[in-house]
């Protein structure tokens, strides 16, 4: 038996814990159960994700003369700021963090991510068409 339950009302939390009562009314000696609770993550959308790359990051890098991982990454840096790694003598400047590191980022932040993108292209007169999907 596998359940997933979210608890986000009264209702589900009931039904978790008559799981749980059933599991332990039902077990038997030497069978190995997991239970895992967690902070529930509202990860962003495929579609979200489809527009930004199609809608906002293909169109503006074309414009811009770069291709579309190079504008993406440089928005990473405008906006999360920049640190500087070393690998032998090599030195690169990278991004302190992307929309999927240093892990993939929620529902609210890919959206505060876009539309600051949205924006900063903006100011350099690239027009980025508004998200329609839900």
């Amino acid at each position: 038996m596998q359940s997933l339950i979210l608890l986000d009302s009264d209702h589900n939390f009931t039904r978790a814990k008559q799981a749980l009562v059933t599991l332990w009314e039902g077990r038997k000696e030497l069978a190995l159960h997991e239970i895992e609770v967690r902070e529930y993550e509202n990860e962003r959308s495929l579609k979200f994700n489809a527009y930004y790359w199609s809608s906002v990051i293909t169109p503006a890098s074309a414009e811009l003369g770069y291709t579309p991982e190079e504008l993406h990454r440089t928005l990473c840096m405008i906006i999360y700021g920049t640190k500087r790694i070393k690998i032998g003598k090599h030195e690169f400047e990278v991004p302190n963090r992307t929309t999927t590191s240093p892990k993939k980022m929620k529902t609210d932040e890919f959206a505060n991510h876009v539309e600051h993108a949205s924006r900063i292209l903006a100011e350099q007169g690239i027009h980025v068409d508004q998200y329609r999907g839900a």
